[in-house]
């Protein structure tokens, strides 16, 4: 009868009281050796949450603001939730999960009983940005590639022209000198002409 006692009410196995509550701590935290882990399925749709969030942060069109998008169309349960949205908040974005109506689940899943999660991304520009900026080898989308492309083009064009502005007077003084050497090229051969000097001094005469 005592061994019965102690094994309900703790007495020594235990080192305390029963609690009908057990499995939950003694002081109210959870034991979380009594649930049953995380199923390989549940962790593959966090996997795949990831791939699927990576891929929309590096392709969606963001040159018009601050995109928000549910790309995570598959049930996550909570504890996945949590790693998912953890993960997305890493790359500067936001993840919010929301319960499905029962006329939705129907839709997808008449058989289901307990409603699925969806989940939503928020991408902001600088978010993308820093992104592709980490993985240069990852394909630019459009909208990207085109602004670095008008980038570049402005500053081909910018070029010439500054580099004629910061020559301009070195070209100007150049040409002063050569005029000035061609005028006393000019001079000395005049000098040296026997017939110039004859119709010079005639014209004195």
């Amino acid at each position: 009868m005592d061994i019965l006692f102690d094994d309900f009410f703790g007495g020594g196995r235990r080192g305390g009281w029963f609690d009908p509550y057990d499995g939950f701590g003694l002081g109210g935290d959870v034991n979380r050796s009594y649930f049953a882990p995380v199923s390989d399925r549940a962790k593959g749709a966090l996997e795949n949450a990831k791939a699927s969030f990576l891929d929309h942060l590096a392709t969606v069109d963001t040159s018009k603001g601050t995109v928000t998008e549910e790309i995570i169309k598959f049930h996550l349960v909570p504890d996945m939730r949590k790693a998912f949205n953890k993960f997305v908040k890493e790359y500067g974005c936001t993840g919010t999960s929301r319960q499905l109506t029962r006329s939705e689940q129907d839709v997808i899943n008449k058989t289901r009983k307990s409603l699925m999660w969806y989940t939503s991304v928020i991408v902001t520009p600088q978010a993308q940005r820093a992104y592709l900026e980490k993985h240069p080898n990852i394909a630019k989308p459009a909208h990207i590639s085109a602004s670095a492309s008008t980038a570049s083009t402005s500053t081909a064009v910018a070029s010439p022209s500054s580099a004629s502005a910061s020559t301009g007077p070195l070209n100007d003084a150049n040409g002063q000198k050569m005029k000035h050497k061609f005028n006393e090229a000019a001079v000395k051969k005049a000098a040296a002409n026997p017939s110039v000097k004859k119709l010079s001094h005639k014209k004195k005469a």
